[in-house]
């Protein structure tokens, strides 16, 4: 079976609010969604909706190999 081809670094736009940047940053210095809400004095709930929509996004965009810049 022939290896899928991923195309190197095709970029494209996603618009995020201010509250989902914040929530991603945090995320990629290594907080969990329970520090992050305690941090953000929101519910946990909220910010596990946007890391599960930000995961599939991620995992989507790799499948189809626009990698994820």
């Amino acid at each position: 079976m022939k290896e899928p081809e991923f195309k190197q670094h095709q970029k494209f736009s996603v618009d995020l609010s201010r509250r989902e940047m914040e929530i991603l940053t945090l995320l990629a210095e290594r907080f969990t969604n329970i520090e992050i809400a305690d941090r953000l004095f929101t519910k946990k709930r909220s910010i596990n909706g946007i890391t599960k929509a930000y995961t599939m996004f991620v995992k989507s965009s790799i499948r189809m190999g626009r990698g994820c810049s």
